[in-house]
């Protein structure tokens, strides 16, 4: 996975690659020629990310730049021939080009666009996409890409909202506008995804009002060229700015913001044969706020998911380990507050969600033993004892264990009298 730009306390221009397999971060190569900025888009090509638009430092952006995870470098896009500056836009990877449209620019952004370009990363060079039968200019639309056409959906031109959209077929360059029958009515901060043969629209609002927040959808299918209502039966509570994605289990939901001005830490599979939601209940860890007031950093979560704990480290190195912080937090309104829980240069925090109790094993090897336990078992500590007779004394294992394929390694000699080790918390 990789991160970039965004905005926190400025606007960024910084990223960073997550390795799953490792659990680390990597930092990009910092490209000072990018503007920092957010609202932008990015597209993964297969080998490289591509970064285009967005908004900073009071004006809308019209440039862009390629990343190369491999050699850890960037390549700026041409700006010859590429969309006007602009955020809020959309944009897809056909396989061989990058389809940007849409998007609000100008002047304080009061400008809508109905139009786009496309960009070839192997000529490196943009041309545009026809404006025939386009739909009208708008902003915070969705867009999918079926396999061989850009399908765009509902948006917005502040003074009006659009229950319509169209086919954008990148081999013809034309345009095909979608029926308005059984459309859905989540048409702005909704989700679009594409399951393979269908597009599935779900959530949203009517309008800005969080009351017109909506818990319904609907599928299109290119091939009929008709909508289907998704059954309202056992469907997520109403929410806007949620996140979505296809799975071979079905669409899944989950998060946003519900008319209540609540965050939601909940959602909900759909399965598109079935017509049917299964709720997903599984507990959440909630997004942990990080504020730093001079020397004190506070951190701050809320109250209404229980069962998390607190953890930090001194780096990301993957030989680094995370340690339960220990302070009290206290409660304040529905949140959860920790002031300052390690002093030093820097710290690295998250909330983390406890499993079952890890496994312990042990294989002796020659004349060692190798003790093995997950590096997920945070906040537990080896211990070892001569004798399991009651009231047997148990004392911590001071060795320094090693950190392999997100595992914890540590070797004892097999000599002098029987030991037994166990993990506790």
């Amino acid at each position: 996975m990789i991160v970039w730009g965004g905005v926190g306390a400025d606007y960024l221009n910084d990223g960073a690659r997550y390795n799953r397999k490792t659990d680390t971060w990597t930092a990009l190569r910092p490209i000072g020629a990018l503007a920092p900025r957010y609202l932008h888009t990015a597209v993964w090509t297969g080998t490289e990310m591509i970064v285009w638009g967005g908004y900073g430092s009071g004006y809308n952006l019209g440039n862009g730049a390629r990343y190369n995870p491999a050699s850890n470098t960037w390549t700026l896009l041409p700006t010859r021939g590429a969309p006007a500056a602009r955020s809020y836009h959309t944009a897809v990877w056909t396989g061989n080009e990058m389809l940007i449209w849409g998007g609000t620019g100008g002047p304080s952004g009061t400008i809508r666009f109905n139009d786009g370009a496309r960009y070839n990363p192997l000529t490196d060079t943009w041309r545009p996409i026809s404006t025939n039968g386009a739909p009208s200019a708008r902003y915070q639309h969705k867009a999918v890409w079926t396999g061989s056409e850009m399908i765009i959906y509902g948006g917005n031109d502040v003074q009006r909202y659009f229950y319509d959209g169209a086919r954008y077929n990148q081999a013809l360059d034309t345009w095909t506008a979608l029926p308005t029958n059984g459309a859905p009515v989540g048409i702005t901060d909704h989700t679009a995804i594409w399951s393979g043969t269908e597009m599935l629209v779900w959530g949203g609002s009517t309008n800005y009002a969080l009351s017109t927040t909506v818990n319904s959808g609907a599928r299109y299918n290119p091939s009929a060229n008709t909508w289907t209502a998704m059954s309202l039966a056992g469907s997520p509570v109403a929410r806007i700015k949620h996140t979505a994605v296809w799975s071979d289990a079905g669409l899944i939901v989950w998060g946003g913001m519900d008319p209540t001005y609540n965050l939601r830490y909940d959602g909900g599979r759909y399965f598109p044969a079935a017509d049917a939601w299964s709720a997903d209940t599984t507990p959440a860890v909630p997004p942990l706020s990080i504020l730093r007031y001079g020397a004190n950093v506070v951190l701050s979560w809320t109250t209404n998911c229980v069962g998390v704990e607190l953890i930090a480290r001194r780096d990301m190195l993957a030989s680094s380990a995370w340690s339960l912080v220990t302070n009290v937090p206290a409660v304040v309104g529905n949140q959860f507050m920790v002031t300052n829980p390690i002093a030093g240069p820097s710290a690295f925090y998250e909330l983390f969600l406890p499993g079952p109790a890890p496994v312990l094993a042990a294989t002796p090897s020659g004349t060692t033993l190798i003790i093995a336990w997950p590096t997920s078992a945070i906040g537990y500590t080896l211990q070892s004892t001569t004798n399991l007779v009651p009231g047997a004394v148990w004392t911590p294992v001071t060795n320094g264990p090693i950190v392999a394929s997100s595992r914890y390694y540590l070797t004892n000699r097999l000599i002098g009298p029987s030991r037994f080790f166990r993990l506790v918390k």
